[in-house]
């Protein structure tokens, strides 16, 4: 496998993945990585987003697992292996990422405080709603 990483660029509206994808496979590359969740993008998240700018984390934003499923099948059609992260690092760790992540309780209107760092499991609430989100992808 040989390949680009765009990480989280998929989730912006305004960025054209299928330009990406066709460049990649027309450069003889067959593998690019996709991160799920990615706060400092500014593009679309899996849950639901409020009108006060809040996640709903009980409730999934379909548009995002739309684009996502089409992301893959376009991929899978030019012959490329999306490896798609679930969880990073980077957006619970780091300044650019945690201010504005949805498991951040500032950004959730569920009440489900995780503390910065390595997805530590704080509540039972906060574990369902990663669960929902794995099985989700999942499928």
């Amino acid at each position: 496998m040989v390949g680009y990483s765009q990480v989280g660029s998929w989730t912006r509206d305004e960025w054209d993945y299928k330009r990406f994808l066709d460049i990649l496979s027309e450069s003889g590359l067959n593998y690019t990585r996709i991160f799920g969740i990615v706060p400092w993008f500014g593009g679309i998240m899996p849950w639901h987003k409020e009108a006060d700018g809040r996640y709903d984390l009980m409730r999934f934003n379909e548009r995002y697992w739309e684009r996502l499923v089409d992301y893959v099948k376009y991929a899978n059609d030019k012959g490329i292996i999306v490896h798609f992260s679930l969880f990073d690092r980077c957006g619970m760790t780091d300044s650019d990422g945690w201010p504005g992540h949805p498991f951040n309780s500032a950004n959730n209107m569920n009440g489900i405080e995780a503390k910065r760092g390595w997805h530590r499991f704080t509540s039972e609430q906060f574990k369902e709603a990663q669960k929902d989100y794995v099985v989700r992808a999942a499928r």
